[in-house]
């Protein structure tokens, strides 16, 4: 039974229109390239994306964000398909501290109706699904379901196999609309994520891409005096003297 006073309370939401209001208030600092990805699958500029970064990146972490947004202020389904089932349980798991927090205020303490271990339902009828990637696992996950919009979240894509990851998009095929993120490192040549990234452009996606250093502390060093000459001309190229990430420059040289 679908809440109707919990879903116009959704829609009158002021983050409605700015989620990244909601997160800010709670401590949260989008970096450059996360951020165009964030408001350009949010806005539906973007219906289809890759996000390739190093380990320890903030991909989950930032999918576990535009998740928690699309269930709380667009009502969508989220299908979550990870490389591994502690992936799908740690960006799951992300999603849920996200959302006991949502609880805690008026507008919002009514969102979820019932958790599970790896899945829940909305007051409204939504819900967000984690599953591991396999053909056993992802059958019957159908999101969307002709009645609202879905997004699918696959992690860690270079770490499942090409059969899955084809039959996997077809999860949201009735949703309206669906919004597709696949994201992973690149340690493996071959597979699906390789291709999608050399490929993206031909299948439809769009590619953000960033490396340690967009997401870096600030560096100590001046350019000049850098302690390792080939990262700052060949990597770096000034870029961790303006971020506020939260990895040590010292880590990565």
């Amino acid at each position: 039974m679908i809440d109707a006073a919990a879903l116009l309370r959704r829609k009158e939401s002021i983050y409605l229109g700015n989620p990244e209001q909601f997160f800010a208030e709670r401590g949260v600092s989008f970096f450059p390239m996360f951020k165009q990805l964030f408001q350009e699958l949010y806005s539906f500029q973007v219906h289809k994306a890759v996000a390739l970064g190093p380990r320890g990146g903030g991909k989950t972490f930032g999918a576990a964000l535009l998740a928690t947004a699309f269930f709380l202020f667009k009502d969508f389904d989220v299908g979550i398909v990870a490389g591994s089932e502690t992936q799908a349980l740690t960006l799951f798991g992300y999603i849920t501290e996200w959302l006991d927090l949502a609880g805690d205020e008026e507008q919002f303490g009514d969102a979820v109706e019932r958790v599970r271990c790896s899945d829940l339902v909305g007051k409204t009828g939504n819900r967000i699904v984690a599953k591991t990637a396999s053909a056993k696992s992802i059958r019957g996950m159908h999101l969307g379901r002709g009645k609202r919009g879905a997004l699918l979240i696959i992690d860690e894509e270079a770490e499942t196999d090409e059969d899955v990851m084809r039959a996997a998009r077809f999860v949201v095929r009735t949703a309206k609309p669906a919004t597709i993120l696949r994201m992973s490192t690149y340690h493996k040549l071959t597979g699906s994520f390789p291709n999608l990234v050399e490929n993206h452009k031909e299948l439809g996606y769009k590619l953000y891409r960033w490396d340690s250093f967009d997401i870096a502390k600030p560096c100590p060093y001046e350019c000049a005096a850098c302690p390792v000459p080939e990262f700052r001309e060949k990597y770096c190229k000034g870029k961790a003297k303006q971020t506020h990430g939260w990895i040590d420059v010292a880590e990565i040289v």
